[in-house]
């Protein structure tokens, strides 16, 4: 995506225009005030949004709004859903307690804890985790006045556990939820929803695993094909290809690591992060690669040519014309007993493996996002 009339390196938006040359990826940084703009093609920054919350929740991208939603809080101020523009870097932040107080649906408490994701129309409405009452579930929130209008439940939504399809991908369209559901006294199921993007009431269901015990989710994240009718699910120990008309599961493979997933926008290549386990281990630092049909493609190894301690890998997106993958890394500012990583983009040349690093100030960097 070019972005005319952006700012100059390392800006803010009253600094002089730098246009973007070619595409740019918006990149969240999980623990930090911005939202940084790095031109793709030349691997460098050319503007910050902001401020957003320092410690954030979840974010989603509004391709068709042109919009980054962010949820998170800062130490002196309570939660806020901020808005980003893509085009203009504009920031407008809500506060919860004012988006609570406006629901139609009960005593609602909204969360941004676990997943968010923007329907696939015009309407620019969000559909977020929270808890109406006792009742968790997701809450619908209207377009740019973000009251809230629907509720689903009850079920506890898996982390990154929330897409949304438009008509063309599902009939009517849906909101997807991962999520564990309470099935007998204390233990539970695994199921992925499928609720009607205007009421959130559900409309199919499919059970993933057996009852077990816990209170939360065994899936993990899971991605929409552009087509829309395969998901590819992250489980406890597999990743499965799951057909959504058929309910269906056509595919599986072993699950490398607990990272998180992006797929080409033609669909023949699916690659995984590895995050390690954020304390202890970093990570191997390389991305593992499948195709469609979950078999193992070569993977991209983004270690230094010297020895060292690997990067943390954490979520991965690629650009319109699938030639380049981009990378976030990085570690929060404490707990690492391996030592803090600050927050960096690898803008990986697909072709060729080569790569550049980006460093983006910061850290924790983890959602990229291009438009």
């Amino acid at each position: 995506m070019g972005l005319a009339a952006l700012l100059s390196l390392g800006g803010c938006a009253s600094d002089p225009a730098r246009p973007v040359i070619g595409e740019a990826a918006f990149v969240v940084n999980w623990q930090g005030s911005q939202v940084v703009v790095v031109d793709v093609a030349n691997a460098a920054v050319v503007a910050r949004a902001g401020p957003v919350p320092a410690f954030k929740g979840v974010s989603a991208f509004d391709a068709r709004n042109g919009a980054i939603y962010v949820t998170g809080y800062d130490n002196t101020l309570p939660p806020n859903l901020v808005r980003v523009e893509t085009a203009t870097l504009r920031v407008t932040a809500t506060r919860y307690d004012s988006i609570n107080a406006r629901s139609t649906v009960g005593p609602l408490e909204l969360y941004g804890t676990y997943g968010m994701a923007a329907l696939a129309d015009s309407t620019g409405a969000l559909v977020v985790d929270g808890r109406v009452g006792s009742v968790p579930g997701v809450v619908k929130l209207e377009g740019s006045t973000y009251r809230p209008v629907a509720f689903g439940g009850p079920f506890v939504v898996a982390a990154d556990g929330l897409a949304t399809l438009s008509p063309a991908q599902y009939p009517g369209g849906a909101v997807l939820v991962a999520a564990a559901r309470d099935s007998m006294g204390s233990q539970v199921q695994d199921y992925l929803f499928v609720l009607d993007p205007v009421t959130l009431s559900p409309r199919d269901s499919f059970r993933f695993t057996a009852p077990r015990g816990g209170s939360f989710s065994a899936i993990g994240r899971f991605l929409v094909s552009t087509s829309g009718s395969d998901l590819y699910v992250v489980a406890d120990n597999s990743i499965l290809r799951f057909d959504l008309l058929s309910r269906q599961v056509t595919a599986s493979a072993p699950r490398p690591t607990s990272g998180a997933l992006c797929l080409s926008h033609d669909g023949s290549r699916l690659f995984v992060t590895d995050p390690g386990d954020m304390w202890d281990y970093p990570g191997a630092g390389i991305v593992r690669s499948f195709s469609a049909a979950l078999g193992p493609l070569p993977s991209i190894d983004l270690n230094g040519p010297s020895p060292g301690i690997s990067p943390e890998l954490n979520r991965c997106a690629l650009s319109a014309d699938d030639s380049v993958l981009l990378v976030s890394s990085g570690t929060g500012s404490r707990g690492p007993l391996f030592g803090p990583q600050r927050a960096r983009l690898y803008v990986v040349s697909l072709s060729s493996g080569a790569f550049s690093i980006v460093e983006l100030g910061g850290w924790a960097a983890r959602d990229v996002f291009v438009p």
